[in-house]
């Protein structure tokens, strides 16, 4: 949930995440992406970008604003769960038991990553 109370996100089995009205209780927009159930959801303090995580081993970073996919990042296993510490930081763990620590750099162009994280 937006620390406004206005709009909250949900992952799903299948594979998208819901951006929701919490004022109409209607969905706003849908994500796709992920080619697999959606395992977790979070969003920036600020509640303009959202991470998911999901079994087909990817973490996803969207702005929530017009529902475009910034940036991928692919786990070993299936990712289990994400959270941000701040609004570039990132830290996710898989189902191998590895735990990620991730940051966002500005000024990238938007789209698609195919960087592995180590």
């Amino acid at each position: 949930m937006t620390a406004d109370g206005k709009r909250a996100v949900s992952a799903s089995y299948d594979k998208t995440l819901k951006v929701w009205d919490l004022e109409t209780g209607r969905v706003m927009r849908t994500l796709e992406g992920h080619s697999a159930p959606v395992t977790a959801v979070a969003l920036t303090p600020d509640g303009k970008r959202a991470v998911s995580a999901s079994w087909d081993h990817t973490l996803r970073v969207w702005e929530l604003a017009i529902g475009l996919l910034i940036a991928t990042f692919h786990c070993d296993a299936p990712a289990l769960c994400c959270a941000f510490a701040d609004d570039h930081r990132i830290v996710a763990g898989d189902e191998g038991g590895r735990v990620y620590f991730l940051v966002l750099e500005e000024g990238l162009r938007p789209g698609p990553s195919s960087d592995t994280i180590e």
